[in-house]
C-alpha cells in the first residue's frame, strides 16, 4: 500500500516570522545595547571622578 504526500507548503510562507516577534527581537536588542552603552558611560564618569585627583596633581607638579 502507497503512503499518501500531502502537499508542502509554499518555503516563502514557511520561514516568516509574525510581526510581533520582530518587533519583540528588535526591543530585545535595543535594550540590550541601551545597558551596554549606559554601562560604558557610567564607568567611564566613574574613572574620570577617581582618577582625576591623580590628573590634578601631575598638572601641579607641571
Amino acid at each position: 500500500m502507497a503512503t499518501k504526500e500531502t502537499a508542502k507548503p509554499c518555503p516563502s510562507t514557511d520561514g516568516k516570522k509574525s510581526k510581533v516577534l520582530i518587533l519583540k527581537e528588535v526591543l530585545g536588542w535595543a535594550g540590550w545595547f541601551y545597558r551596554v552603552f549606559n554601562l560604558v558611560d557610567d564607568s567611564w564618569d566613574w574613572c574620570k571622578d577617581h582618577f582625576q585627583v591623580i590628573v590634578d596633581w601631575f598638572g601641579d607638579l607641571l
